[in-house]
């Protein structure tokens, strides 16, 4: 997974109707439609790192990442591994979907 979709004190972004958002944490607040969940890494590198705990097949992931020129997009990953979509973090709500 991306270094950028872990965030700090190793929470990822998951769309609310994926199975791990059972273990949402409650004291996070993430925008409509997603919930934050705590996960475990493994090894990494300086572009990815390797999710061990903490997400399950079929769960899908947002992250916003910064380009060199500065500008945000909002990153959707489904099925763990699975197809990337991608759109501008000031447009609506992001639209999750399955490949």
């Amino acid at each position: 997974m991306p270094n950028s979709a872990v965030g700090r004190g190793n929470v990822v972004l998951v769309s609310s109707d994926s199975p791990s958002a059972v273990n949402a944490l409650p004291d996070m607040n993430a925008p409509e439609g997603f919930v934050y969940v705590s996960v475990k890494t493994g090894i990494s590198d300086d572009d990815y790192v390797q999710i061990t705990e903490g997400l399950q097949e079929g769960d899908t992931i947002s992250y916003i990442e910064q380009s060199a020129a500065g500008n945000s997009w909002m990153n959707m990953f489904g099925g763990m591994g699975g197809e990337t979509s991608s759109q501008p973090s000031g447009s609506q709500r992001p639209q999750s979907g399955r490949p």
